[in-house]
């Protein structure tokens, strides 16, 4: 066997490895970044006080544009939970600016209440002291069978104590 022979396979094999290294290095310049390694977007305050000062009508108001600017957005609001469910630990609850007592034992306007819903698979434990939730608002009416549901919505990312 001549010498060029038995380097062919070396040659052969150094030549793919530096191929592969190629290939490897321009696919991950071409991926997305993964949810952990992309920056958060800008965490907005919203108060109750500035989604709730306006009279809704049902079917007849449309929802302000000075709310509609959250719609979308990363947001952090300050309230307390309501579960929709029994147990001590929720996904999905309302949050709303005060406790029913502040409210004269009336249920709060619909502009006055968040439909929120934990992320993924999360749960939060029920909290009887306000609360500040982090996550992505939407503001929109849900309707089912023609009934309202829900004006605000919140896809919640973190539920943390006041």
């Amino acid at each position: 066997m001549t010498r060029a022979a038995m380097n062919f396979p070396r040659s052969f094999l150094a030549s793919l490895a530096l191929v592969a290294r190629v290939g490897a290095s321009l696919l991950a310049a071409t991926q997305p970044a993964s949810a952990a390694d992309s920056p958060k977007p800008e965490l907005i305050q919203m108060t109750f006080d500035e989604i709730g000062s306006w009279k809704y009508r049902d079917g007849k108001t449309p929802i302000p544009d000075d709310v509609k600017k959250f719609d979308g957005k990363y947001v952090e609001i300050k309230g307390y939970m309501l579960p929709v469910g029994g147990g001590n630990w929720c996904k999905e609850f309302l949050l709303v600016p005060a406790l029913f007592g502040c409210c004269f034992g009336q249920a709060p306007e619909p502009n006055h209440m968040i439909f929120v819903k934990m992320q993924g698979k999360k749960e939060a434990p029920f909290h009887p002291r306000a609360i500040r939730i982090r996550g992505t608002f939407t503001a929109r009416e849900e309707r089912v069978d023609g009934l309202l549901v829900s004006l605000y919505r919140f896809e919640c990312e973190q539920v943390l104590e006041e």
